[in-house]
């Protein structure tokens, strides 16, 4: 008869094997689906995240950084959407221009900081601007194109801002009908129940709500 130290002995290295066996198993499993996977053009691959994950910082930092004010003056971001006439623009490799009337441009802050950090780094870039259009008896959300590249590519990243509007920080008089950008609380009967507030009062200093959104892809 085997003494019982040895037969403890046998039960600890047949656990062993069979942990051994466990794993070997669940190697050979991953291993037959990793070479299963069809590796393909437009398979993500770990450099193409880690081209998506800096984007996004730098679409995000160009927001933020944008998105300062400095004692009474309008953020960059502000001012630019104050600055928009309406009109979609697109690089032409010197300028943002017009891309109904190549004679006019679009300088502003930020266009500067776009054309000096991303175009250098062949980087394409859409900007668009999203508010609520009142011009209805609903509020409606509107989507309109700034500068343009062209449709994003699969991985594009996105990044956003929203940004309030006050009528005395500039001059509103053909804004609207450049823009369509209108003054929300004009319309009594959608703004209030949108925000749950009735007020006799309807000629606030609040002008708009929009987001600036940035897209960045690599060309």
């Amino acid at each position: 008869m085997r003494p019982q130290n040895l037969r403890r002995c046998d039960a600890g290295q047949l656990h062993t094997l069979e942990g051994l066996s466990a794993s070997l198993l669940m190697v050979l499993v991953l291993l037959y689906a990793v070479q299963a996977t069809s590796i393909t053009p437009l398979t993500t691959s770990t450099s193409n995240l880690h081209v998506e994950s800096q984007l996004k910082f730098l679409a995000e930092d160009i927001l933020t950084t944008s998105d300062i004010t400095s004692g009474s003056s309008p953020s960059v971001l502000k001012s630019t959407i104050y600055a928009w006439n309406g009109s979609t623009f697109i690089w032409n490799g010197t300028a943002y221009t017009d891309e109904q009337n190549n004679n006019s441009r679009f300088n502003t802050t930020l266009t500067n900081t776009l054309r000096s950090v991303l175009v250098p780094l062949g980087i394409a870039h859409n900007v668009e601007f999203i508010f609520l259009d009142n011009s209805s008896s609903t509020f409606a959300l509107t989507s309109k194109k700034v500068v343009w590249s062209g449709n994003p590519s699969f991985n594009a990243v996105t990044a956003s801002r929203r940004v309030t509007l006050h009528l005395s920080e500039f001059n509103n008089s053909y804004y609207y009908a450049n823009t369509s950008i209108g003054d929300l609380d004009n319309n009594t009967s959608a703004f209030q129940p949108l925000l749950g507030i009735y007020s006799p009062y309807n000629n606030t200093d609040l002008y708009n709500l929009v987001e600036v959104r940035l897209t960045l892809w690599r060309l």
